[in-house]
């Protein structure tokens, strides 16, 4: 069996790997898979103290969610990518209401 504290450090090593390419990139794609490498590594540290089986199921259900959220952004960033022909963030600022 694998110490926990392993999961916790590579969850935490995720997460700020995640947060460095968020605060570096300007591409939209880049953002928006920075944020979900960001929600993976949290949902590892939960994983990593969950103390039963039910809590561990719950937390499958996030990471399903979370997939079908990322689907569902990256259509819509390709197909502002295709009405703008450009996804950098700085772009998408006149979509401002």
């Amino acid at each position: 069996m694998i110490p926990s504290i392993y999961f916790i450090s590579i969850s935490i090593f995720i997460f700020i790997a995640g947060l460095i390419i968020f605060f570096t990139k300007k591409d939209l794609i880049f953002v928006f898979m920075s944020v979900e490498i960001m929600l993976n590594g949290i949902n590892l540290f939960l994983l990593s103290l969950s103390p039963n089986l039910n809590s561990q199921i719950l937390i499958i259900f996030i990471i399903t969610v979370a997939a079908a959220e990322a689907a569902v952004g990256l259509a819509i960033i390709l197909n502002l990518s295709r009405v703008k022909g450009d996804v950098e963030v700085d772009a998408m600022r006149i979509l401002k209401g």
